[in-house]
């Protein structure tokens, strides 16, 4: 069954240094590409929540936020060192004399080097991380759950587009069995308003007849569609990622529609091709969000 590349998943851990909040976003992308926004003392773990992510969703433009927030009991999550406070105060100092520079250093000059002035033992540990990545795990999951969701009212529409392109090429096949009937009698007309009925040549009527037929013979291109439509039925109820086969077989439709248009210069024709063009139009529109 396929799957929608949107979804939303948010989960809560507790830690040692508080509460942490994982929160993932999904929408569609053509690749994968994850954008997170962590806190710094986490940036040592980026790469690897960023592989978690992809090998959980697979494609999809995906926004990872976490946040942490202070325990309850009113503890700091980090904590400064002071001995590395009084270096960069010392240094700064040091900086400001040598270049003769007015004015005093100030907390706001320290502050900047605040990731320097973190406590080890605060930082997150590995086991702080294998609480995140269990929230995330579970996040995910939220994600693809909801993936699931969407992809079966996305099934639901792309069933009735696809129906509604199949009957109408069932309708074009019918109709053409028709042209050349219909040719003959033209050519048999234009030839009587131009010769006496005696010497009209029926054999070669019906080989002008037919010549002209296998020039607007549709049938190959009415079967590729309906093969296409087939094989576009499998791709919607396997199991396998789909939405770039999908997106591949709708391209093919259009294609197929449009040499049909092209060759067969019968209006009742033209008005069914327009029609399925529009049905390929929705799938492509819907197929963009598919996994």
């Amino acid at each position: 069954m396929i799957k929608s590349m949107t979804g939303y998943g948010k989960r809560s851990v507790s830690t040692s240094i508080g509460n942490i909040t994982i929160e993932v976003r999904a929408v569609n992308n053509r690749y994968i590409e994850v954008y997170p926004r962590i806190p710094d003392f986490l940036s040592d773990y980026e790469i690897k929540l960023t592989s978690q992510i992809k090998e959980a969703l697979q494609r999809g433009s995906i926004n990872l936020k976490i946040e942490v927030e202070e325990r309850a009991e009113g503890r700091e999550i980090l904590h400064f060192n002071s001995k590395k406070l009084k270096n960069i105060y010392s240094s700064l100092s040091d900086i400001k004399y040598s270049l003769d520079l007015d004015g005093d250093v100030t907390i706001d000059h320290i502050l900047q080097f605040s990731d320097k002035l973190l406590e080890e033992d605060d930082i997150a540990t590995e086991s702080v991380y294998q609480k995140i990545k269990e929230g995330l795990e579970l996040a995910l999951q939220d994600v693809d759950d909801m993936r699931r969701e969407e992809g079966e009212a996305l099934y639901d529409r792309l069933q009735d587009y696809i129906e509604g392109i199949e009957k109408n090429i069932k309708n074009v096949v019918s109709r053409s069995d028709n042209i050349k009937d219909e040719l003959y009698e033209q050519y048999k007309a234009s030839i009587k308003d131009l010769l006496d009925e005696s010497d009209i040549d029926e054999d070669r009527i019906l080989q002008e007849a037919a010549m002209a037929a296998k020039k607007i013979d549709i049938t190959e291109e009415c079967d590729r569609i309906i093969s296409h439509v087939q094989q576009f039925r499998k791709y919607m109820d396997g199991e396998k990622l789909a939405g770039k086969q999908l997106n591949f077989l709708a391209q093919e439709i259009h294609r197929e529609l449009n040499t049909i248009g092209a060759k067969c210069n019968n209006s009742e024709i033209s008005h069914i091709i327009v029609e399925s063009k529009n049905e390929v139009e929705k799938i492509k529109e819907q197929v963009r969000n598919i996994l």
